[in-house]
């Protein structure tokens, strides 16, 4: 009886051990030039709350295989948007509410930047996807509505835009 309640404790130890959480950094500057340093994208995750990461997926909560995949691939930043600096810095990167940033390895342009809440499945595959390090960012991934100026004449297509830079202008003064 005493050997299966140790084996009982010593697999649920071992459980534990082995699922993988990411570091969540609260500071921009710090978390974008670790990495810089370290090669890996960056996220930003905005929410409210002490833990309001989990705001980003649609099932309140990050999963295990995302937690593996921020853990694995990404530096983590969670800002939040309850407290006035994660307000100012939510504002910079446009984003209202639950949202996501995912840089580009440089940290010099936006992967993909979306509003909102993701079904689980749809943002383990954005992870999965922005952590290759072949891909190369052309453009920004964005949910956002494209909006269309009623000065272009009909047949005339809108310009196309380099991707966005990463840095917000009001947070350190640079764009790079």
């Amino acid at each position: 009886m005493t050997n299966s309640l140790v084996l009982l404790a010593l697999s649920g130890a071992l459980a534990s051990a082995t699922t993988e959480t990411p570091a969540w950094q609260t500071d921009y500057g710090k978390a974008r030039q670790f990495a810089r340093a370290t090669g890996r994208p960056l996220v930003v995750v905005v929410g409210n709350g002490q833990e309001g990461w989990g705001q980003l997926s649609k099932d309140g909560k990050l999963g295990q295989e995302v937690n593996r995949l921020l853990a694995a691939n990404y530096v983590c930043v969670y800002v939040n948007a309850a407290e006035t600096k994660g307000q100012t810095l939510a504002a910079a990167l446009e984003i209202t509410g639950p949202g996501l940033v995912i840089s580009d390895r440089s940290g010099d342009v936006q992967a993909l930047h979306y509003q909102g809440s993701l079904p689980e499945t749809s943002l383990a595959e954005h992870l999965r996807r922005h952590a290759d390090p072949q891909r190369v960012v052309q453009h920004t991934e964005s949910n956002a509505v494209p909006r269309v100026s009623r000065y272009y004449s009909p047949g005339q297509s809108s310009p196309t835009f380099a991707p966005a830079t990463y840095a917000p202008r009001s947070v350190g003064g640079r764009n790079c």
